[in-house]
């Protein structure tokens, strides 16, 4: 029996070499176009299952947490604020419309005005989560967010398989958010989100000038960003049992910086523990170390933001206690 030999043309074999390593190739390629909405489906699951579990253990499940926002921290590369307007716009909606449970404060008072414009630092530029968590404790706040622009700039990257590779362009915005607890005077969060903006070689040659982000996807990107991170921010905020402030002691009579909106109600009994206790950390920051229940009170008085209350039993309750949901 004899073979016939078959001569394949050099163009031939390379086409069938392409496609028998493209045909390798669609299981990689398949994964990577649903990798976004896997992301997102197992966001989801995780963010379900931890409101469940929080429902089930965590005591003060009622009451609702009252959020201040920063004014989001900008840089020089965004000159116009594009990215600091889009947060201070829509961050506060997001949570007031997707996060159950949490009260977005908007800076009615002097020191919560203040609090929100300028938070306080230290010598080294570091906010002062101590003095931040003094005046929060004051104004009834579970939570301080603070967000700042820490890059945006233009990149090139080299993207494709073996011989379709090619030069990608792309703006790349870093954003950082952090979540302070006056409870303790710290972070519940520090987290960075980024994402990249395709745009084409014109687009990256018009927007050579520093900060002039004048790019059609970059409010779909920042809205992308927003959802993530808004609910990493529920998620801290809510993992913490709810702590109300007492802001003034006379006697048997004490003062809470949290009211009825905050879900408060006459007749409602608290536990008081002591978190006057203060701690010395790194580069001149203070914490506060929750202590031990030492009393239990009583509400007798509501308005919106404050409550009234007399002491049932225990120890002496200091201003800069704090309660809980009692029996």
């Amino acid at each position: 029996m004899k073979f016939q030999r078959v001569f394949i043309s050099p163009m031939i074999y390379k086409s069938a070499v392409r496609l028998l390593v493209l045909f390798l190739m669609l299981p990689w390629l398949w994964n990577c176009s649903l990798s976004s909405t896997v992301e997102k489906t197992s966001r989801t699951i995780k963010r379900t299952s931890k409101e469940i579990v929080r429902d089930v253990t965590l005591s003060g499940g009622n009451f609702k947490r009252q959020v201040a926002i920063a004014a989001f921290e900008t840089i020089t590369e965004d000159p116009e604020s594009t990215v600091k307007l889009f947060y201070d716009q829509n961050l506060p909606d997001y949570l007031g419309k997707n996060c159950k449970g949490v009260i977005v404060g908007q800076g009615g008072k002097s020191a919560a005005s203040q609090l929100l414009s300028e938070p306080p630092r230290l010598a080294t530029g570091q906010i002062d989560a101590y003095a931040l968590s003094i005046i929060g404790r004051q104004l009834g706040i579970n939570a301080v967010i603070i967000g700042s622009l820490e890059n945006i700039r233009k990149v090139e990257e080299l993207r494709g398989i073996l011989w379709n590779r090619e030069t990608i362009h792309l703006v790349r915005v870093v954003v950082r958010m952090e979540v302070y607890q006056p409870l303790t005077a710290t972070k519940v969060l520090d987290s960075i989100y980024r994402r990249d903006v395709p745009i084409d070689e014109m687009e990256y040659e018009q927007s050579s000038a520093p900060g002039r982000w004048k790019l059609p996807l970059l409010d779909d990107a920042l809205a992308e960003m927003l959802e993530e991170m808004g609910e990493d921010i529920c998620d801290a905020i809510l993992d913490q049992p709810w702590n109300g402030f007492v802001t003034a002691v006379n006697g048997d009579k004490v003062t809470i910086s949290a009211g009825s909106a905050a879900g408060l109600r006459v007749g409602m009994k608290l536990n008081v523990f002591d978190s006057t206790q203060i701690i010395e950390g790194a580069d001149g920051q203070r914490f506060f170390m929750p202590g031990p229940n030492t009393a239990r009170i009583e509400v007798v008085a509501v308005t919106d933001d404050r409550s009234e209350a007399r002491q049932i039993d225990g120890e002496p309750i200091k201003s800069g206690d704090n309660v809980r949901a009692g029996d």
